[in-house]
């Protein structure tokens, strides 16, 4: 794109919004389920903006597309101790998280709400 600064970037994603989204769908390799029909529709105006209308993403496997020995999360705690995860790491713990909630008789599609700090957990209910 040829874009030098950050603000030359987002004057660019400003002045071309469609552009933009299919360029970050592809640099972040979403996965689409059902591909969007349009990437970024400003139709009814900027702030009322429509991303990936139509379009059905699977977060769990665009989030695991790395080398299962690459490192896939860094965790701090308060008292400043880091964690490391590699992908193969946050995978099984992922699918344990899933097991468990498969166990209790949540089917795909329902909905779970959790409330807790930022932690390694919480990124793998999230993806779970």
């Amino acid at each position: 794109m040829g874009l030098a600064s950050y603000e030359e970037l987002h004057d660019w994603s400003v002045t071309h919004p469609e552009q933009f989204a299919n360029k970050l769908a592809a640099a972040l390799t979403l996965c689409f389920q059902d591909p969007p029909l349009r990437g970024c529709d400003t139709s009814a105006g900027v702030e009322n903006a429509r991303w990936y209308s139509q379009a059905r993403l699977n977060i769990v496997e665009s989030c695991f597309q790395a080398d299962d020995d690459a490192l896939a999360v860094i965790a701090g705690d308060e008292q400043g101790q880091l964690k490391y995860l590699t992908y193969a790491q946050l995978k099984a713990l992922t699918a344990r998280v899933a097991n468990g909630l498969a166990e209790l008789g949540l089917q795909p599609g329902d909905r779970v709400a959790i409330c807790m700090p930022m932690t390694v957990d919480a990124v793998a209910a999230f993806l779970g």
